[in-house]
Parts: structure tokens; C-alpha cells; sequence
């Protein structure tokens, strides 16, 4: 991938003229996101141009847009669906990995029977459900009476077709030791694993990299809703492991 960078080579005055308007070229190797994960980070066409741009170059990109969208939420939600797993992994696997679900429906006019079902449910008592948009961080989701608020409000909206319901979590507690700004509080705590992937491919079946490479572990406090570390409503934490 070229890209053109403009020169601001005013450091002899002899070359000023010139240099206003020149122009190099540079082959880019590699595409990092630090943004692009937000629908804030797109506000007009001229993002979408340069994004759509950087995917049909040549460049390794971390992540390339299928990557990204395989991680979203709405992708999690399909593979709840049936015989979505099964596509990937032999039965008894695939069997094995369903045990670990929570449920998750889509909305709005990706609805089904069994989606509307559950919005019904969840409008009665939002207790037992996280309505989840398709945006990455803390601080999105909507919890309890402010869940079942917004989907009586708009169950009937194409908006929902943005958001996932899912069965809530309700992880065992435990009491933890968390350290916040160099103050350390004793609390009744509930942490959420997270497995990173490591991923390379060239648009192929076969992929070159696809292996475990590292964890995270986020600790919040119990009666907590929400959970980034950024966003500081968790820390980080570690695992232990135990025979029993």
C-alpha cells in the first residue's frame, strides 16, 4: 500500500516554494488500528473511503475487517443459532462448546419468534438480562429497569436491530483485594475471563497463525454492572490455579 505524505521542508529558505507542494510516496507494510472500532470513529463517507481503501491494499492489516467482525457482538449471537457452531467444529466439540452459552436473540427486523419471546420476558424483568449494542467498551449495555424501559419503548423500532439480548451472567463471587489509584479496597468481587486469539491469514482456507496467546481476567465489584478497566469500573487481575 502507497501513501502520500505532504513536506514541510521550510529549513532553507531557497527550497520553501518547492517544498509547499511536494509530495512523497510510501510503501506501507502494515495497517494498526488504534480506532476504527467505534461507529464515532466513521462520522462521514470520507472515513468509510479511507477504511474500505486500506482493506484492498496489499498491506498486513491488525485487524482487517473480517477479523474486527468476527469479535462483535452480533457475530456471537449467530453462532448461538443452530447448526451455526457445527459449521466449524465436529459434533461432540461443537456439543461441548453450546454447554458454556447463554442465550442471545437478535431484534428489530432480524427478530424471530423465540427473539420476540425473550424481549417479552425481558420487558417483565430486565433482571435477568444484558441488552448489548454493537459497540466495544464499558459503559454501553443496558441493565434491569433501564433494560426493560428502552425495549418496551422500542420493541417495535428497526433500532433494535443494532443490539443483542443475552441471557445475564451471574458469575460466583468472591472477596478480592483491588487496588485503584494507589488505594486498596477489600470487597465482595465477580471477574470475567477473556482468551486471546493471534490470528494471520492471507484471504485463503488455510490460515499461516491461529493460536491461544494470552489472557485477560477483569475484576469488578459485586452490584457493578458494567465492566472496562478504561473505563474503570474493573481491574485487572490474575489466575490461579487449583487441584481439587
Amino acid at each position: 500500500m502507497f501513501v502520500k505524505q505532504q513536506l514541510d521542508t521550510n529549513t532553507h529558505a531557497n527550497e520553501a516554494n518547492a517544498a509547499s507542494t511536494a509530495a512523497r510516496e510510501f510503501e506501507v507494510s502494515v495497517a494498526y488500528f488504534r480506532a476504527g472500532y467505534s461507529s464515532d470513529d466513521y462520522p462521514s463517507e470520507l472515513e468509510w473511503q479511507a477504511r474500505s481503501m486500506i482493506e484492498r491494499a496489499s498491506a498486513t492489516k491488525c485487524p482487517n475487517v473480517a477479523y474486527q467482525l468476527a469479535g462483535t457482538k452480533k457475530i456471537q449471537q449467530v453462532l448461538c443459532e443452530v447448526g451455526m457452531v457445527e459449521r466449524f467444529l465436529q459434533p461432540k466439540e461443537a456439543a461441548a462448546v453450546r454447554k458454556c452459552f447463554a442465550a442471545q436473540y437478535s431484534l428489530g427486523s432480524m427478530a424471530t419468534s423465540e427473539s420476540r419471546q425473550a424481549v417479552e420476558d425481558a420487558i417483565r424483568d430486565g433482571s435477568k438480562w444484558v441488552l448489548k449494542p454493537q459497540r466495544e467498551g464499558g459503559g454501553n449495555n443496558l441493565y434491569g429497569d433501564e433494560l426493560s424501559a428502552f425495549l418496551s419503548k422500542h420493541k417495535n423500532d428497526a433500532l433494535l436491530t443494532s443490539y443483542v439480548l443475552m441471557q445475564r451472567i451471574f458469575p460466583l463471587p468472591q472477596t478480592s483485594a483491588m487496588l485503584r489509584k494507589g488505594q486498596l479496597s477489600i470487597a465482595d468481587t465477580i471477574s470475567e475471563l477473556g482468551v486471546y486469539g493471534c490470528f494471520l491469514g492471507d484471504g485463503q482456507a488455510d490460515s499461516m497463525l491461529n493460536e491461544a496467546a494470552g489472557y485477560l481476567l477483569r475484576t469488578k465489584q459485586v452490584g457493578v454492572d458494567e465492566g472496562g478497566v478504561a473505563t474503570g469500573y474493573s481491574v485487572l487481575n490474575s489466575v490461579v490455579l487449583v487441584d481439587e
